[in-house]
């Protein structure tokens, strides 16, 4: 009976195994992840949604596969697409066969349910092997006759939106009887805006309040160097008013030029860029909107000059990459019209050149003397400014490795001092004392020259001084040797009358050390000039900034790590101590342009305190409880500051001493157990709890780093 159980199991078994396998096939016939759509304006990454926008002035390509530009209008406002579809472009569908085909219906038509009932377009008969590629081509003019709109492609009662489905595979027995499962779909929306200047499809009013689904209308922007922020919250959705229920994938920002205002205000020049704005009047640069409606790249680059004023008009992109709905509304201006502005650091000063690192200060007098002299003799014609835009290029780079040294910027100076003699006597005297001044020096040096040549002589002196002592250690020897006992090596001090073994198991003390910390101190103390220019880039003067107005609010916590080497151990340890610590800042540059107000573009400031001393520890025996310290020596303070969108840092640095008192709390005494294993394992004899206080003091030409501190942290000997 059990027998013919199994046996009629296993029928019912295979037959199920054919029947799933007759469905996997079917199911296979299209090879998943095969399909590759071409021919549009957009598709999702998976091509199960491809999309085609027509906008404004048509336009197509001569090879019928591309798309084309319809943003090129000058004469009018049109809403356009940058990647326009026409009647007449391709649409190519590809995918591979999972199994052989002999004398099989290749098939592709518009239509939602993939039925026989609708025409297939194109139909191919296929014999092919698995693993074979299918193609099928359609035009757009396709599924323009599929929806409202005529086999041009040509929309013309206002914005429509057609969607549809484009179902293709393979019938595998040309039988007529398309199956579900031998069919793959992809949806087609098209977006058509006809050539009309409907202010509902075309442009819409700024909106100073959100609006919901009708994509971008309140934007706020900030200067920035060479750039715009946006700095207002995008809204997003889908753009219902027309009909198209497609959801909004950028916006469109098309800088226009405008004459510089006087003082930023918002002027009628500013009011007309927007009032008379054509879609092909500047090249859009687009923002890409995420599904929570923000921008999450904010910056606004392109062609944009310091100091040159622009408007930003700005439209609406959706997913069939039509641009529409721009504000041209004149009440947009106050928010979205501005001048980028050079942006500066606390170690970025702009005119921080080789006059500057030379004599130390932006402020110095002899830097406003040559300031001056620029200002007077050669900015007033075309040679000095092109001399004076070229200084600007090739002296940012060389005044920052004078700066770093005393002896270059001492060298730098004496070559300087004769041009600022020359610069002082022009600006005093006028142009032609300066050049006579001049001509009576040269001629001196000349007579000069002359006289040393008369008096030269061929002295050579060579001094040598050599000397050599040596000290010979005497060897003396014992007049009788002493044996140590055996078990000596292992600690033996003594053996009792009573021959008790005493021993002494002392570890010898470590000679090196580290220890990390952890404490407060304040930020350099260091300030920089800015000059303010106006809208068009002149100077109005300087304003002087310190550290808290571009990092403000920031962290004063100083990580420090040390290391320290005794060579000298004997009532008391000895040695050399070296050590590095890292304070951190964040915060933002400052526009050149007045007010001078705080930059979107972010910056980081490090400052890098390194010492170099001697240490000398209160530490007589191998296990202590206390251990008192004292350390002094020079330092060395490092500033760095790096913009986050340019890779080039700037540095600064200064030369000072330090001074620091703590004790040493040996924590391996606590449990003696975890203070054997750390020595046997790790080999740290002691591990301490450090609590420290350090004084020290910079001060340097350009700033300084004075602190008085605590700080604790863990040390550590090995």
């Amino acid at each position: 009976m059990k027998k013919k159980q199994n046996k009629i199991l296993f029928v019912l078994f295979g037959i199920l195994s054919g029947f799933s396998s007759v469905s996997w096939a079917r199911e296979s016939l299209v090879k998943d992840k095969t399909v590759v759509v071409s021919g549009y304006s957009w598709a999702e990454s998976d091509y199960s949604t491809i999309y085609g926008g027509i906008a404004g002035t048509p336009c197509s390509s001569s090879d019928n596969t591309s798309t084309c530009n319809s943003c090129t209008n000058t004469t009018s406002l049109q809403a356009c697409n940058q990647q326009s579809v026409y009647s007449g472009m391709a649409i190519n569908i590809s995918f591979q066969l999972t199994k052989d085909v002999s004398s099989a219906k290749g098939i592709v038509f518009v239509g939602d349910s993939g039925s026989t009932s609708s025409t297939a377009l194109n139909p191919q008969t296929l014999t092919a092997s698995a693993g074979s590629t299918v193609n099928f081509q359609i035009h757009w003019s396709d599924i323009c006759s599929a929806g409202n709109l005529t086999s041009s492609c040509t929309c013309t009662s206002g914005a429509q939106l057609i969607s549809k489905v484009i179902s293709f595979g393979v019938d595998s027995d040309a039988s007529g009887d398309v199956e579900s499962e031998e069919t793959k779909k992809v949806t087609v929306k098209l977006h058509c805006i006809p050539e009309t200047t409907d202010p509902t499809a075309v442009s819409q009013a700024y909106c100073p309040t959100t609006a919901t689904g009708y994509g971008v209308c309140n934007v706020v922007l900030k200067p920035g160097d060479q750039k715009a922020y946006i700095d207002s919250l995008i809204q997003a959705g889908a753009d219902a008013s027309t009909g198209s229920s497609i959801d909004w994938d950028a916006v469109a920002f098309f800088p226009v030029p405008v004459a510089n205002g006087t003082s930023g205000a918002t002027t009628a020049t500013d009011e007309a860029a927007f009032t008379s704005f054509t879609s092909g009047q500047v090249a859009p640069i687009l923002k890409s909107i995420a599904t929570d409606g923000t921008v999450p790249d904010s910056k606004i680059e392109g062609s944009l000059e310091n100091y040159n004023r622009y408007c930003f008009v700005y439209a609406n992109r959706n997913k069939a990459q039509n641009i529409y709905r721009f504000v041209v509304d004149a009440a947009a201006a106050p928010t979205a019209c501005l001048s980028p502005s050079e942006v500066v650091g606390l170690l970025d000063d702009k005119h921080c050149f080789i006059s500057t690192a030379a004599f130390g200060s932006d402020m110095a007098s002899e830097v406003q003397i040559f300031r001056q002299f620029r200002n007077q003799y050669l900015l007033t014609h075309n040679l000095g400014k092109k001399f004076v835009h070229f200084y600007y290029q090739v002296s940012p780079p060389v005044a920052e490795v004078i700066a770093q040294s005393d002896l270059l910027r001492t060298i730098t100076r004496g070559f300087l001092y004769p041009l600022l003699g020359f610069s002082y006597i022009a600006l005093h005297y006028g142009l032609a004392a300066a050049l006579l001044t001049t001509f009576v020096m040269l001629i001196l040096l000349s007579q000069l020259r002359r006289l040393f040549r008369m008096k030269k002589t061929g002295l050579m002196l060579m001094l040598a001084v050599l000397a050599f002592s040596s000290v010979l250690k005497a060897n003396d020897k014992a007049e009788f040797e002493s044996v140590p006992h055996p078990d000596s090596v292992d600690g033996l001090i003594k053996i009792k009358k009573d021959g008790t073994y005493v021993y002494d198991v002392k570890r010898a003390m470590k000679n090196q050390s580290s220890r990390l910390g952890l404490g407060a101190a304040s930020h350099p103390e260091i300030s920089i000039d800015i000059e303010e220019l106006n809208a068009q880039g002149q100077s109005q003067g300087t304003k002087t900034f310190i550290f808290d107005d571009f990092y403000g609010g920031a962290s004063n916590i100083i990580f420090s790590y040390g290391y320290e080497w005794f060579p000298w151990i004997e009532k008391g340890k000895l040695g050399l101590q070296g050590g590095v610590s890292l304070m951190y800042a964040s915060g933002h540059g400052r526009l050149v342009a007045s007010p001078n107000e705080p930059s979107v573009e972010k910056y980081t400031f490090l400052t890098v305190p390194l010492d170099l001393g001697i240490v000398y520890r209160l530490e007589w025996k191998d296990r202590q409880l206390l251990a008192p310290y004292a350390a002094g020596g020079g330092t060395y303070v490092g500033l760095v500051e790096k913009r986050e969108d340019k890779n080039q840092p700037h540095f600064a640095g200064a030369p000072g001493f330090y001074g620091a008192a703590g004790i040493l709390v040996n924590l391996s005494l606590l449990d003696d157990e975890s203070g054997l294993a750390l020595e046997n394992e790790y080999g740290i004899t002691n591990l301490w709890l450090s609590l420290e206080f350090k004084a020290v003091e910079v001060n340097g030409e350009s700033f300084a780093f004075n602190n008085r501190y605590v700080s604790a942290g863990l040390a550590f000997d090995f």
